[in-house]
């Protein structure tokens, strides 16, 4: 049987990245090391070639500078404090 349901703080940010996250010795990082997907990335570039464009083209407006902007001030301190810890 499931326990009770745990609270989800969906309104806070996730900071960090997948490798400051995932621990080392996580299964995922040694099917990473033996799997070989590339074959995935060359199947769909193709098909999401107009959507990455279309978000290279944000990078560099005024919403995105802005967005950059608040995570250097919200969130990577957080992640600074979290790896002191």
């Amino acid at each position: 049987m499931l326990g009770p349901a745990k609270p989800r703080r969906l309104d806070e940010p996730v900071a960090g990245s997948l490798e400051d996250i995932v621990p080392r010795d996580h299964v995922s990082r040694r099917l990473e090391s033996v799997l070989d997907v590339r074959f995935v990335r060359d199947g769909t570039r193709e098909r999401y070639a107009d959507y990455l464009k279309e978000i290279r083209g944000y990078h560099a407006t005024e919403p995105s500078k802005t967005a950059i902007r608040q995570r250097q001030v919200r969130v990577e301190p957080l992640v600074a404090e979290a790896k002191e810890r």
